[in-house]
């Protein structure tokens, strides 16, 4: 066997001979064997016990050297028996009957890394081709990949020494996935064999190699074909003087000169054509020509446009038409699939080139692209445009889960870009959805002072807390979420024209509604259409049953507008506390709003509930709440407790979201009795609603009573049926009956009643 040089690509197989020499720790033990075994400067002066210890730790190296050999011993036995096996399973005709063997096999010599004896699929030394002597590529500014999938190293072998010879003239990387039985070596600079075995199929070897790649180019090559040189540059010229093109490649030629394919053509029950067959080379017209598909010789595209198509389908493995498919993908991108005939490669003919019209592959092709094959391919329609506005900082809440629910609801088949008073990155969305369980990755921030220079958009959905809409009208078709009426301003007053352009308003609650309502009317404006669309609730964990004495209340901490009223709910806690015999604890859950009052606001909280068994929860990860749903047994919501709700409506719970989730979770909800609550609450069956903080501490002692358990139990199995009418499915669904028409805001009754 010649001797490997510097800077080549190396014999594409191992040197087995060197694979006998000791590896890894067997090799470190001699070793140590060897060194401690010496005569140690300092060994005349050991003491009795020194020398005593170091014999012992010599006889245990000499005892688990003497192990691991006759383990390797067992091993190459195990592996001299396999392939004895593999040799017989070789002559068998029956694939499915070896192919579990065969698998075995492939596990074996894989558990022995590269310390076994590996059996060579090559011919011997005396009739095997030279290793390929190739000068090392350069590794700056890469132009192209060139991914090659090997199934037969003299094929691979040839080709490197092809591309060597005939690309210097292009920086190039070359990245080989290893599919064959007999593991491939190839050592060079620039060159990378990935090992991927039998178990993966041509099409998955070729994504994988794609996502490796470093070039802006991806050339994917056949190593049956013969090159010449500076067929790599023609290609890349060719793809970038192409207007349109999407994917280039040769014709085909046979070695007598005859084209074999200039490209095909697909017939329309999806048969390959090949074009110009049997015609001399010189009577094909130089001219790049557009064609259906380019078999699996030569083809050079965009990486990026590789990866955007989404590389082979594994539908089509182990099969056929996965090329052929992949091409239409990418013509349906509006990007072209070219032949260059002034490029002429030849390449033994492949069953690529002929599938027979019973392959399985093909009937997968045909049914998929039936409508293309019948006449041109027809582009998707576009997709509609969405806008969501919001004026509020995105901190997890309520109404924060509403809006965003409903952008991504509209993101299954809107493009939806999301705006604020001021720019969020999409790191900032990328967090909330985490916090919320949503997935905003369809969702792009845009600054709403770019919105005018844009296309108008198919639909808006602008959010606010007053009678009117916080912006004016930007799209087609535009719908007012409205939280609740909050007062206005005193240097703002409404105005008719302020709707302008709307179709219809979204509400959380019947509470809310009513106080649009008489809001509006108070104004002197005409009524929109306005329906109630109840905000999504996820599900929480919990069973009544296996509850723990806690008591848990979720919400913000801020102290403006609807505040959730912690302070006071500590007070009924330190009265319960004081009364109640047996371990309780209060867990208080929410965001803290941005601000110093905010924080201000929490210190006073915490010094408050000094001395109590009080936890403070603040912007908790998703899997705590959901800890502390499963395990509280009552809820408290404190929402409007303590306030003149005659004077100031807007102090109360508009909807009650935590509620509903703390139902699901089967805990026993109270609330207080106004706002939103009583529309999800029916006092004594799914839950309890209270009048003051002395009503609330009386049912919740009465509650914990161990002889109300099975009340509890019966309670909180009502609630969470009654809170699964309140579920994101159920809000998604009226969304999208919306965004389909929005007038079925204006015919009457809920949504569900215009949508019947």
């Amino acid at each position: 066997m010649p001797k490997r040089r510097s800077g080549s690509y190396g014999p594409v197989e191992a040197n087995l001979d060197s694979r006998r020499q000791p590896k890894g720790e067997l090799r470190g033990m001699n070793d140590f064997l060897r060194d401690e075994t010496r005569e140690h400067p300092l060994a005349s002066g050991l003491s009795p016990v020194v020398s005593w210890r170091r014999e012992v730790e010599l006889a245990s190296a000499r005892v688990k050297v003497a192990e691991q050999a006759m383990a390797r011993q067992e091993v190459e036995r195990q592996l001299a028996a396999a392939l004895g096996e593999r040799e017989a399973l070789r002559r068998s005709t029956s694939w499915r009957m070896t192919a579990p063997a065969r698998w075995v096999m492939e596990a074996l010599r894989r558990s022995l890394g590269h310390g076994a004896r590996q059996p060579s699929l090559q011919a011997s030394p005396a009739t095997r081709p030279p290793a390929p002597e190739l000068p090392v590529p350069r590794t700056e500014n890469l132009e192209v990949s060139i991914l090659i999938v090997n199934v037969d190293a003299y094929a691979t072998a040839r080709c490197l020494r092809e591309i060597s010879a005939s690309t210097g003239d292009v920086v190039h990387e070359v990245l080989i996935a290893d599919i064959a039985w007999q593991p491939l070596t190839a050592e060079a600079p620039n060159i990378e064999v990935i090992r991927l075995g039998p178990r993966r199929q041509s099409g998955e070897a070729n994504n994988i190699l794609a996502e490796r790649a470093r070039s802006p180019l991806l050339c994917l090559l056949n190593p049956n074909v013969s090159l010449r040189s500076g067929w790599l540059r023609q290609l890349c010229l060719a793809l970038s003087v192409t207007p349109g093109a999407g994917i280039v490649g040769p014709i085909l030629v046979s070695e007598d000169k005859l084209v074999v394919a200039a490209g095909h053509a697909l017939d329309t029950e999806g048969h390959l054509v090949p074009l110009r067959r049997g015609e001399a080379t010189g009577s094909v017209p130089p001219q790049p020509a557009r064609v259906d598909h380019l078999c699996d010789a030569v083809r050079l595209m965009p990486r990026q446009l590789f990866l955007d198509a989404g590389g082979f389908d594994l539908a089509f493995e182990p099969g056929s038409h996965e090329d052929a498919d992949l091409s239409f993908r990418i013509a349906a991108m509006e990007a072209g699939i070219w032949c260059c005939p002034d490029l002429a490669l030849s390449r033994t003919e492949s069953a690529d080139d002929r599938l027979p019209s019973s392959d399985i592959g093909h009937q997968k092709f045909a049914r998929r692209w039936a409508h293309a094959l019948r006449g041109p391919a027809q582009p998707p329609p576009p997709r509609r445009r969405a806008l969501i506005f919001s004026p509020y900082d995105l901190t997890p809440g309520g109404g924060e889960r509403y809006i965003l629910t409903l952008a991504a609801a509209l993101s299954r088949d809107h493009d939806v870009a999301f705006a604020g008073l001021a720019p969020y990155s999409r790191l900032r969305l990328r967090t909330m959805g985490s916090r919320l369980g949503l997935d905003l990755s369809g969702i792009v921030p845009i600054d709403l002072e770019a919105v005018a220079a844009l296309p108008p958009f198919d639909l808006m959905v602008a959010m606010g807390n007053e009678m009117i809409p916080p912006i004016a009208a930007r799209a087609r078709r535009n719908l007012f979420m409205c939280q609740f009426p909050f007062p206005l301003p005193p240097e703002v007053t409404p105005v008719a024209s302020a709707y302008a352009g709307y179709g219809g308003v979204m509400v959380n609650s019947g509470y809310s509604r009513h106080h649009l309502r008489a809001a509006l009317r108070t104004a002197a404006l005409d009524e929109p259409p306005i329906r109630i669309v109840s905000p999504p609730v996820p599900r929480m964990p919990g069973r009544a049953s296996r509850k723990r004495p806690m008591i848990l209340s979720v919400g913000r901490f801020f102290v403006s507008g609807h505040a959730k009223r912690h302070d006071l709910l500590i007070d009924a806690f330190r009265e319960l506390h004081r009364r109640h015999n047996g371990a309780i604890s209060l867990h208080l859950a929410g965001s803290l709003v941005p601000g110093a009052e905010p924080r201000e606001y929490l210190a006073f909280l915490q010094a408050k509930a000094a001395g109590l068994p009080v936890e403070f929860h603040v912007d908790s990860p998703a899997e705590t709440m959901r800890e502390l749903y499963r395990d509280a047994a009552l809820y408290w919501h404190g929402t409007g407790l303590g306030v003149d709700l005659q004077s100031h409506p807007e102090r109360a719970e508009h909807f009650g979201i935590t509620i509903v989730e703390a139902m699901s979770a089967q805990c026993v909800a109270l609330a207080l009795k106004a706002g939103g609550a009583p529309e999800i609450i029916t006092e004594g069956e799914n839950g309890f609603l209270y009048e003051d903080a002395a009503s609330l501490v009386e049912t919740s002692l009465r509650l914990l009573k161990p002889d109300r358990q099975e009340e509890r139990i019966r309670i909180g199995e009502a609630a969470s049926r009654r809170a699964e009418e309140f579920s994101e499915e159920v809000f998604c669904e009226q969304i999208r009956l919306i965004a389909e028409d929005p007038s079925r805001l204006s015919r009457g009754g809920t949504v569900w009643d215009a949508a019947s």
